[in-house]
């Protein structure tokens, strides 16, 4: 796992400038990250409101109560990361990779989860409310930790 101070440096240099900071916590709103590398990255808390994160390498990032409403998340790879308590409201993960993610509490209200990978995922109280899961890799066992009705197969069910 990088630093606070090692994520920073890496954000700097895939931005082309230092990157906002607030209250001690990164601040991404709609920032362009596609393809980046941040795999171990500290942005726990951080402002990823809208940021366009398709095809970034999070493997192992600490995205714990990290704000991702609305954020583009294809195909991103999320192997391991943590995502405890993250807000994914409106999030686009088509495709994503969140094999062994840790979602625990994680909000994905309306979330596109079409055709990811959420095997081996800890979804305990992960709100699945209106996510769409077509073609979503998950295993059944921990899908029913999570709590609300996802949308499967353009129904709503659990």
């Amino acid at each position: 796992m990088k630093t606070f101070e090692e994520t920073q440096e890496i954000l700097t240099k895939i931005l082309g400038h230092a990157p906002r900071i607030v209250d001690g916590k990164f601040d991404l709103l709609g920032a362009n990250l596609h393809g980046a590398d941040l795999s171990g990255a500290y942005l726990h808390g951080a402002n990823l409101f809208g940021a366009h994160l398709n095809y970034t390498d999070l493997r192992g990032a600490d995205l714990s109560n990290a704000s991702l409403s609305r954020a583009d998340l294809i195909y991103a790879d999320l192997r391991g990361a943590n995502l405890i308590g993250a807000y994914l409201h409106g999030a686009y993960l088509l495709g994503a990779y969140l094999r062994d993610a840790n979602l625990r509490g994680a909000y994905l209200h309306g979330a596109d989860l079409r055709g990811a990978d959420l095997r081996g995922a800890n979804l305990r109280d992960a709100d699945l409310s209106n996510a769409y899961l077509r073609g979503t890799k998950l295993d059944k066992k921990h899908f029913k930790e999570a709590i609300g009705l996802p949308i499967i197969n353009d129904k709503v069910k659990k």
